[in-house]
Formats: structure tokens, C-alpha cells, sequence
């Protein structure tokens, strides 16, 4: 009886240290995903910073995160307010490390030109940063 009472418990042990290996891996990528989602954030708020004139903010919505399943991209909505409008693109985020091309499509972009001024810019993750 004991020794049945052993082997039982080193089966459950080791399945407990595999389910456990196997939801840290989990958490570890999704962190990854994260932080290379937020890097390409900042990278499109350099590029609307200098693509539209007098922005003051920059949203990028995290409800809005569309994955697609065939090609990997990551669509989201984006909210840009001037010190006159405010506008709407969605961006498309490339998740190949090698593809840098990030686009805007859809929505109301506002006026052209370079914003000189810092503006705020709040990411998905709820951080906010100044540029």
C-alpha cells in the first residue's frame, strides 16, 4: 500500500511541474508579444508625430487589437487629437521581426505635416510616455 501511495504522489508531482513548466512558457511569450506590441506602438507614434501637424495625444486602443489568423498582423485603432480635431486610423503591425512596414488605413487623419511641440501617448498597456 505504501509504495502504490508513492508512485502516486511522484505522478502527481510530476504533473504539476509540467502543467507549471508549461503555463510559465506561456507567460513568458505572451510577455514577449507584449513588449514587441508596445515597441511597434512607439514606433508608429514617432511616425504620426511626424506625419501630422499640432499632435497633442495619441491613443492606441487596446479593445480595438485585431489579430490576424492568417497572416500574424495585428490590426488596432489609434486616436489622434490636434489642438484643432481630432482623428481615427487603424493601424496594421507586422509580427515578422524581419517586416518593419508598418500601415494606416480607413479614418479620419488629420491635417499633414510635422508636430514640433511634445505630445502625450498612451500604449495598450496603460503606460503613457511623453515625445
Amino acid at each position: 500500500m505504501k509504495k502504490k501511495t508513492k508512485v502516486i504522489t511522484i505522478i502527481v508531482g510530476v504533473i504539476i511541474l509540467v502543467v507549471a513548466g508549461i503555463g510559465g512558457k506561456m507567460y513568458m511569450d505572451h510577455q514577449k508579444n507584449e513588449e514587441k506590441l508596445i515597441g511597434y506602438q512607439k514606433i508608429a507614434a514617432k511616425q504620426i508625430k511626424n506625419t501630422f501637424a499640432d499632435v497633442e495625444k495619441i491613443e492606441f486602443d487596446k479593445d480595438s487589437i485585431d489579430r490576424n489568423k492568417l497572416s500574424g498582423d495585428i490590426g488596432i485603432d489609434v486616436y489622434i487629437t490636434t489642438k484643432k480635431e481630432k482623428g481615427h486610423i487603424i493601424l496594421t503591425l507586422p509580427v515578422d521581426k524581419n517586416d518593419y512596414k508598418l500601415t494606416s488605413y480607413i479614418g479620419d487623419s488629420p491635417k499633414e505635416g510635422k508636430t514640433q511641440e511634445t505630445m502625450k501617448v498612451y500604449f495598450t498597456d496603460k503606460t503613457s510616455e511623453e515625445m
